[in-house]
C-alpha cells in the first residue's frame, strides 16, 4: 500500500514532534538533576562547623592528673536539624577529628630500666559519631546552648598512660553560647568537660577528663518553622 504525500508529511510531522518531545524531557531531566545536586551541596555547607577544643586536667572526676595534662583538637562537625520549636532548636551531629593532641601523656621511654616514663605530646585522629546540641531563645543575635557528643580515637601510643591502649572512646559534655556574625554565620565559645579512656576493652583502663575551652565556626542556621521531629 502507497502512503500518499500528505499521510508522510504526517507522519515525518509526528516523528519530528516526539524527538523534539524526548530531548525537552532529557533535557528538563539533567536541569533537575544539576539543581539538585547544587541544592545538596548548598544545604550540606549550610551545616558545617569547623571546631577547636582544648585544656588541662581536671581531679573532679578521677583519672590521670599529672602536670602538663591536656588535650588539643579540630574537628570538622556537620549539624542537621532534628527538632525545631519556638524557643528550642535540636541539631544531630557528627563529623570528623582529623587532630587529636594528648599532651604530657607518660609513655615508656626506649633504653631505659622498666618503670621508668617520660612525658610526650601523642598524636591521634578519630571521629564523632553520636551528638546533640540543644539551642535555647528565639533571640536572632545570640543563643545559649548544651551539648553533648560521643566517638572514638585512635592514638599513636597508648593513653593516657602505658596502662593504657591506643584506642579509646571519647565523650563530651559542653555548654556556652553562640552568636550571629552576619547574615548566615554563626561563632560559638563554650566550655566542655571532655573523658578519654578505653572503656574496659583493654587489661586496665585508665582514663582522662578535662576541662576544655570551645571555639565553633560555621553557617548553621535556623531551618523553617517546622514543629515536632522531622
Amino acid at each position: 500500500m502507497k502512503r500518499g504525500p500528505g499521510l508522510r508529511k504526517q507522519v515525518g510531522l509526528c516523528e519530528v514532534l516526539s524527538l523534539a518531545a524526548v530531548l525537552a524531557f532529557t533535557g528538563s531531566s539533567s536541569a533537575r538533576a544539576e539543581g539538585g545536586r547544587s541544592s545538596l551541596g548548598a544545604r550540606l555547607r549550610s551545616t558545617l562547623s569547623f571546631d577547636v577544643s582544648g585544656g588541662g586536667a581536671t581531679s573532679l572526676f578521677g583519672g590521670v592528673t599529672d602536670p602538663g595534662r591536656g588535650t588539643l583538637e579540630l574537628a570538622l562537625h556537620a549539624r542537621l536539624p532534628l527538632l525545631v520549636r519556638s524557643g528550642l532548636h535540636v541539631d544531630y551531629l557528627a563529623g570528623v577529628v582529623p587532630v587529636a593532641l594528648a599532651f604530657g601523656t607518660r609513655v615508656s621511654a626506649a633504653g631505659v630500666p622498666d618503670g621508668t616514663l617520660r612525658t610526650e605530646t601523642v598524636f591521634g585522629a578519630g571521629v564523632d559519631g553520636i551528638g546533640l546540641v540543644a539551642r535555647f531563645g528565639s533571640s536572632g543575635r545570640w543563643q545559649p546552648y548544651v551539648g553533648v557528643v560521643g566517638g572514638v580515637r585512635l592514638f599513636e601510643r597508648p593513653v593516657p598512660d602505658p596502662r593504657g591502649i591506643r584506642f579509646n572512646f571519647s565523650a563530651d559534655l559542653g555548654a556556652g553560647v553562640a552568636f550571629r556574625v552576619g547574615p548566615a554565620n554563626q561563632v560559638a565559645v563554650g566550655v566542655t568537660l571532655h573523658h578519654l579512656s578505653n572503656g574496659g576493652v583493654g587489661s586496665a583502663n585508665p582514663s582522662f577528663n578535662g576541662f576544655d575551652i570551645t571555639v565553633s565556626v560555621g553557617r548553621w542556621r535556623e531551618r523553617g518553622s517546622r514543629r515536632g521531629p522531622s
